[in-house]
């Protein structure tokens, strides 16, 4: 078989129900995208607007649809629990530490709602290994940086166990009005089958990580906002991992 190298940058546009009511609230109104004839050479997918998808292909090819099921987006914003929510708005002041960090987290957050369901998991892993990296290795950084790496290494244990090995590793990349962000490393997808169970997982992963980032704000209530925010904004990722 001829092996061979070849970078596709894919881009239409989704006008429906799931689309729509996103991008009204940024004032963006999407329009139908021509129709163009594949060629042999060229394998046309619909990905949401303004989604750019970069694959590196040996032959075959990843080409699920970007933002699959995101009708569960619109019923709400966040799964967090309360206790969470609560603590960080009764924090005593709104912790400037813990603000680019919770910023990283955010962006991470909108980042991978865009990308297929069954790249979400390894999207999340790849921006807590990105919003680690910014953090120093002493003092309460430290700590939120060892928490996150901890987390990424077990949603990548959990990819490695359902990774589609009939697809390819996708460099995924977003430019639009309120994301303009690539993925620091290809991102590898989870089985369309195994994308209940793996999300579960992977929630319980979320779970355990903001646990932990809200236990360690209980050893000093100097630095409770700093933890309980970024705790908050951890938990929040959630809504990512519906299955």
């Amino acid at each position: 078989m001829n092996m061979h190298f070849k970078k596709i940058i894919l881009s239409s546009t989704i006008v429906g129900l799931s689309v729509v009511p996103v991008f009204a609230a940024i004032g963006y109104t999407p329009q139908r995208a021509p129709l163009i004839k594949p060629t042999a050479d060229f394998e046309m997918h619909i990905v949401r607007p303004d989604v750019h998808l970069i694959q590196d292909q040996i032959g075959g090819e990843y080409g699920g649809e970007l933002g699959e099921g995101d009708d569960e987006f619109e019923r709400g914003d966040s799964e967090s629990d309360d206790r969470f929510r609560e603590l960080a708005a009764n924090a005593n002041a709104k912790s400037a530490a813990a603000q680019p960090v919770i910023l990283l987290v955010e962006e991470g957050e909108n980042f991978c709602r865009l990308l297929d369901a069954a790249l979400r998991i390894d999207c999340l892993a790849e921006s807590y290994e990105r919003t680690a990296e910014t953090l120093a290795n002493t003092g309460d950084e430290a700590t939120v940086k060892k928490s996150l790496n901890d987390a990424a290494s077990k949603l990548r244990s959990i990819v490695r166990e359902n990774r589609d090995t009939t697809a390819n590793r996708v460099t995924a990349e977003v430019k639009s009005r309120q994301v303009n962000r690539k993925a620091s490393r290809p991102l590898t997808p989870v089985k369309k089958e195994s994308i209940p169970q793996a999300n579960r997982e992977a929630r319980a992963v979320v779970d355990e990580l903001s646990t932990v980032l809200l236990r360690s704000a209980e050893n000093s209530d100097k630095r409770a906002a700093y933890y309980t925010q970024i705790a908050s904004a951890v938990d929040s990722n959630k809504v990512l991992l519906r299955s």
